[in-house]
Formats: structure tokens, sequence, C-alpha cells
């Protein structure tokens, strides 16, 4: 017989289970981890949840990180790669191109890029202006060689270093 101590534990363990493999579906389904950005409201809904699990994992609530391990090890086994997100990154490299092909589609359309102090694209110059940041060492985005060698083949002569 439960306490009440231990059945409400019971009951977020079991939700954090449900919730924890609805967004395995999700990126089954997608081939991605949902966006807390996205105009879906069930992509958004489960990214939101995610990203805060994100922040409470990397202890950005001041209370330094308060996720607890078995939870983690579910996430981990469950999630591969979900902590690898970060405040304005991309959780993965399709998600990545996505957003880069979208923003090299604006290009063609409109002669010049998404500004980064619009709202226009769904926000496509604000991440545009972290993927820069990146390049260039700042901020919080992932970077690597093949986000680099994606951007220089999407973007020709945008990054600094590149001939125009």
């Amino acid at each position: 017989m439960s306490t009440p101590d231990t059945a409400p534990v019971r009951r977020i363990d079991q939700a954090f289970l449900a919730r924890t493999k609805d967004i395995a579906g999700f990126r089954a389904t997608h081939g991605h981890l949902p966006s807390g950005r996205a105009k879906d409201d069930r992509e958004r809904i489960l990214g939101r949840w995610l990203n805060n699990l994100r922040t409470t994992h990397r202890g950005n609530t001041g209370k330094g990180p308060t996720l607890n391990p078995v939870r983690v090890q579910l996430l981990d086994e469950l999630l591969p790669g979900w902590s690898d997100a970060l405040p304005g990154n991309v959780a993965d490299d399709s998600t990545f191109l996505e957003r880069l092909e979208k923003v090299a589609a604006f290009k063609v359309e409109n002669g010049r890029l998404p500004a980064s102090s619009s709202k226009e694209c769904d926000g496509l110059g604000a991440w545009l202006t972290r993927v820069k940041s990146a390049a260039i060492g700042k901020g919080n985005m992932a970077w690597n060689p093949a986000r680099e060698a994606l951007v220089r083949q999407h973007l020709p002569g945008w990054l600094a270093g590149d001939e125009k």
C-alpha cells in the first residue's frame, strides 16, 4: 500500500515516462526532437517540456542541477542527444539543415537574408545571427565542421573568411 508521500512520485514517474515515450514517438515519426517554438501545438508542448528538462539538467534554475539521475538515465536511453540542445541551439542536424534551407529559400525569393531584428520567416533572422556567432566561437549553438560545410554550401560567401 502506498503512503501519501510515495503515491505522487509514482504518478509523476508514470507521467514522466509517458511524456518521454511521446517525445520518442514524435522523433521516430518526424526525424527530429520537438521544438518549443513550433507552430504545431503538440510539437510546441512537447518541445517546451523538453526544454524545461534541459534547463533543470544544466542547473540554470539558480539551484544547480536538480534533475533526478534516474530521469536523466531514462532520457538518455529513450532520447539519445536530448540534452545536446542549449538555448538557441537546434537539437539535431536535420533540424539545422531544415532551417538553413529555409534561409536559403528566403534569400532566393527576397534577394536578401531575413533580418535578425524582425520576426519574419519564423525567426530565421535571429537564428541566423546565432549561427554566425557559433561560427566565430561565441554564443551557445553547437558548431562543428559539418555545420560549417552546410552553411558554406547553402550561403556561399556569408561566413567570415569566405571569398565574396
